[in-house]
């Protein structure tokens, strides 16, 4: 593990948040073009060259008897575990979207303020797109944590993307949880070409709405490169945590929760920062014994109090962000951006992973700064919503009018000014009464 004083830790921040994207920029806007100009040949040709995967585009979406064996295959212990996975996080998101799932419920969310009508409507988009990561390891909980906010904002379509195997198949832990957590649909194909695949649409994959989920560096340049095209959650690359930790701080716990983030892979990182040189050091020795190879990816920072150890977790603005000290209260009230919080010795990022409830879905890099996790709301658009009466409307045109003549906006005013000149005549209108 990586010593830094706080100030190399800054400039470390600032040299990885300029580091450039080069080829990897060029390559994965080359494999979006293509995607959307040639369909599924293009999909089926990436999956040969760079999965190794040989798929015709009848191959593409996974059928009904795939997903039937793939109940076959999971034992009862690892299904129930799912289920209780997304019992846990459906209960989260229905709480914590409120005035979201209201709206939905009611139709409309607002109030009569002075005989006006204000307010919300919120609706959920028709179809979302999910991206799964695969490859090395089947990630049930990403299906989890990315479909269940979708139908619990009543996303009508879901549909996934996830890269098969060698052989084509896709594990059947991913398909019973798709289909568990509320999946329709789910396409065998990974990469930035999925991303492109749902942003445009092919003949085998629908367009999407919004399109979700974490991913490799090349999925999340993908999403980045769309966006405008369709709704995307967050920058969500390599994962990472931040732990804040005092002399209180069991270093067997802090040394296995930093390992546990960087099992994510190579581009993982995990940081600690601290009041206690006798901490840090406990950590870096546990740390060398047990993964010597993950070192390179872990660093510590030692902080002259714990107002300087939360600071430097701002400058971060990490995906996790662990706080395991006296008072912890006092270093919350501090934190400015952060994906996670995660507070206390039984509050780990790995929990946060599985069965704690939020979203694991968030932003990476230096985006929680303005980027929040996955949630309902990611699945959903709010219209601004406004009824107002003649009375409220006679003392407000005025000023409207003024300001379009400022702005040489006349027809602007005109339209403010002809209902002033006929008054009760057009309309009918009446003022909102709640």
């Amino acid at each position: 593990m990586r010593t830094m004083s706080p100030a190399e830790y800054v400039r470390h921040v600032r040299e990885r948040e300029a580091e450039s994207e080069g080829d990897a920029l060029s390559s994965v806007r080359r494999i979006i073009e293509d995607v959307r100009a040639n369909g599924d040949e293009a999909l089926c040709r990436y999956s040969r060259s760079l999965d190794g995967v040989d798929l015709a585009p009848r191959d593409i979406e996974v059928t009904a008897d795939e997903f039937e064996a793939a109940y076959r295959a999971v034992d009862g212990t690892t299904l129930e575990a799912i289920r209780t996975a997304i019992r846990s996080v459906e209960a989260y998101h229905t709480y914590a979207a409120g005035p979201a799932v209201r709206s939905l419920r009611a139709w409309f969310d607002g109030e009569v303020i002075d005989g006006t009508l204000m307010g919300r409507v919120s609706k959920p988009v028709r179809r979302a797109g999910l991206y799964v990561p695969g490859g090395r390891n089947p990630y049930v909980s990403t299906v989890v944590m990315t479909a269940v906010p979708a139908r619990v904002a009543g996303v009508e379509e879901i549909i996934a993307c996830t890269p098969p195997d060698k052989d084509g198949r896709v594990d059947p832990h991913i398909l019973v949880a798709a289909r568990e957590a509320g999946v329709h649909r789910l396409f065998r194909i990974g990469g930035a070409q999925a991303v492109a695949a749902m942003a445009w649409g092919t003949h085998s994959v629908p367009k999407a709405d919004v399109v979700a989920g974490p991913g490799n560096r090349y999925v999340a340049l993908a999403k980045r490169l769309v966006y405008g095209v369709v709704g995307i959650d967050s920058p969500a690359g390599p994962s990472e945590v931040a732990v804040i930790a005092d002399d209180s701080a069991d270093p067997g716990l802090i040394s296995a929760d930093m390992l546990a983030q960087v099992e994510h892979g190579p581009d993982s990182i995990a940081v600690l920062f601290s009041t206690s040189g006798r901490l840090m050091g406990e950590v870096s020795a546990r740390l060398k014994q047990k993964e010597p190879r993950r070192e390179a990816q872990m660093l510590s920072v030692l902080c002259r109090d714990l107002e300087e150890a939360v600071a430097l977790a701002n400058e971060t603005a990490p995906e996790h962000l662990q706080i395991v000290v006296d008072e912890p209260l006092r270093a919350v009230a501090g934190v400015r951006c952060a994906g996670a919080i995660l507070v206390g010795y039984y509050s780990p990022a790995a929990v946060g992973d599985y069965v704690a409830g939020p979203s694991h879905v968030l932003p990476t890099g230096g985006a929680a700064r303005f980027a929040s996790g996955l949630s309902v709301e990611t699945f959903m658009t709010t219209s601004s919503l406004i009824w107002m009466g003649p009375n409220r409307y006679k003392k407000a045109a005025d000023a409207a009018v003024t300001l379009a003549m400022v702005e040489g906006m006349p027809c602007h005013a005109e339209s403010l000014m002809y209902r002033l000149q006929v008054g009760g005549s057009v309309g009918g209108e009446r003022e909102a009464k709640g």
